[in-house]
C-alpha cells in the first residue's frame, strides 16, 4: 500500500494505491488525520488504485467523515473503482459520503460549499490575518483580588475571593473549587475561565486539571486569591494560518490591537499550539508555605516553586488562551495595573487541550470555544508567556469601557 499526495484542479489530493485492509487502515487513518491536521477541511482522496477495501478501511472513511462533517468539512472520494464502490453501497454508506463523479472539477465541487463570510484582511509581520468586526458595546473588566501577597506566600481565608461562574465570563489567575478552605487551600494553582467554563491546575506534586463546566442555572463558585476577568461581546474575530514562520503570542496580541478600539482589551486565542512557553506553581502561596526566607522567585527558591518550560511544549495541541492586552498603559486604573506585569503589555493562561480538529470558520468561534471546553481532553493550564508560538486559529477581541 501507497499514499502519495497530489494536485488536481489546484487542490491537494491524497493518493492512495493498494489494499485498505486491516493491516494499512491505521496508517491511512494517521495521513487522514495530518492532513486534517494541517488544514485540510476539505479532504479529497484518489481511490482509482485501490484494489480492494475492508470493513477497518470502511471504519477509517467513517470517523473521517464524521470528524470533518463536525467542523464544517469534507471527506471527499475521487475515481472510486466499481468492486470499492459496490462495498461502499451495500454498506449504505454511498447514501451520505460525497463521492465526485468523473467530469465534474474538484474545485467547483468544493467551492460551493464553503459558507461565504464578509470579512477584511491585512498582513502584520509576514502573517497574513482574515477578521470580521461587528458592531457591539464593549464589555467591562474587573481585578480580583490582589497580587501583593503571591512573591511572599502569605495568602490567609481572608484573601480569597469567592465568584459565582456566571459573574465571570473569562478571566485568568490563582483560584479553586471547593467550599471548605482548609480542604482547598493547598490547591490553588493556574487558573483559566473559558464562555463560564473553569479549569484549574493544583499546585501539587502531580496535578491533574480540575473543571466545573457552566449551565445557566449553575449555582458553583470559584474561590481565587488574585486574577482578573472581563465579559461582554467580542468586537472582532481574527482568523490567521502561519505560513512560514510561526507566530508568537505577543505577535498576535500586536496584530489584535490594530483591531482593537480601546486602551485595554480582552483577547481570547483559540488555535493550534507551535510549542508553548509558560509557567505553573509547584506549591499553594498560601500562609504556612512561606520560604524560609525571600521570595518564591529568588534564585535559591525558584525551581522549588515553579515549574517552568525552558523549550516550547505541547506542540499540535489544541489550546484556547484568555487574557488582556494593554495599549495605552497610561490609561489603566491602578487596580488594574497591579494584575499586569511590569515589563509587558499582556497577561495570559492557557489550557492546553488534546489535538483534535476545530473549525474554520469565524462565526462558529463561540460556539467552538464551548465545544472544546467540553468535549476535548484538558490536559494543563499555564500561565503563558509572550514568546509562546501558536500555528494558526482565531481571535476573539473583546473592547473594554472601563479600565
Amino acid at each position: 500500500m501507497k499514499i502519495f499526495s497530489a494536485k488536481q484542479d489546484n487542490v491537494d489530493v491524497l493518493s492512495i494505491e493498494g489494499r485498505i485492509d486491516g493491516l494499512t487502515a491505521s496508517e491511512i487513518k494517521m495521513a487522514f488525520e495530518q492532513a486534517a491536521a494541517d488544514g485540510q477541511r476539505f479532504l479529497a482522496v484518489n481511490l482509482s488504485a485501490v484494489t480492494y477495501m475492508s470493513s477497518a478501511g470502511l471504519r477509517v472513511i467513517l470517523q473521517t467523515h464524521k470528524s470533518l462533517a463536525l467542523i464544517g468539512g469534507r471527506l471527499i472520494l475521487l475515481s472510486v473503482p466499481a468492486p470499492v464502490h459496490e462495498v461502499l453501497r451495500l454498506s449504505g454508506m454511498d447514501q451520505f459520503l460525497h463521492i465526485l463523479q468523473d467530469g465534474i472539477s474538484l474545485r467547483d465541487f468544493i467551492q460551493p460549499s464553503v459558507q461565504k463570510e464578509k470579512s477584511a484582511f491585512f498582513e502584520f509581520q509576514g502573517i497574513n490575518f482574515t477578521y470580521q468586526t461587528f458592531d457591539r458595546k464593549g464589555g467591562t473588566c474587573f481585578p480580583i483580588g490582589s497580587a501583593d501577597k503571591l512573591q511572599t506566600s502569605a495568602y490567609g481565608q481572608e484573601d480569597v475571593v469567592r465568584i459565582q461562574q456566571g459573574n465571570i465570563q473569562f478571566g485568568t489567575g490563582l483560584a479553586v473549587l471547593g467550599d471548605d478552605f482548609d480542604d482547598s487551600k493547598n490547591f490553588f494553582g493556574e487558573s483559566i475561565v473559558i464562555g463560564h467554563h473553569f479549569f484549574s491546575f493544583p499546585a501539587v506534586k502531580r496535578p491533574l486539571v480540575d473543571y466545573s463546566y457552566y449551565t445557566s442555572d449553575s449555582q458553583h463558585a470559584v474561590n481565587f486569591l488574585y486574577g482578573f476577568g472581563f465579559k461582554g461581546e467580542f468586537s472582532a474575530v481574527l482568523h490567521f494560518e502561519a505560513c512560514v514562520d510561526i507566530p508568537t503570542l505577543e505577535n498576535l496580541a500586536q496584530a489584535a490591537a490594530k483591531i482593537a478600539g480601546s486602551g485595554l482589551f480582552g483577547m481570547v486565542v483559540l488555535g493550534r499550539s507551535g510549542g508553548m512557553l509558560g509557567m505553573s506553581l509547584r506549591k499553594s502561596p498560601i500562609h504556612g508555605n512561606e520560604p524560609d526566607q525571600g521570595s518564591i522567585l529568588d534564585d535559591d527558591n525558584f525551581t522549588q516553586w515553579v515549574n517552568f518550560s525552558l523549550d516550547g511544549e505541547d506542540i499540535n495541541k489544541t489550546i484556547i488562551a484568555a487574557g488582556l492586552v494593554v495599549k495605552d498603559r497610561n490609561l489603566l486604573s491602578p487596580s488594574i495595573k497591579k494584575n499586569l506585569p511590569e515589563a509587558a503589555d499582556l497577561h495570559f493562561h492557557s489550557a492546553i487541550f488534546d489535538n483534535r480538529l476545530i473549525s474554520q470558520k469565524p462565526s462558529e468561534f463561540s460556539s467552538e470555544l464551548d465545544r472544546v471546553c467540553r468535549e476535548f481532553e484538558v490536559e494543563k493550564v499555564i500561565h503563558t508567556l509572550p514568546e509562546s508560538k501558536i500555528k494558526s486559529g482565531f481571535i476573539g477581541v473583546m473592547n473594554l469601557d472601563n479600565y
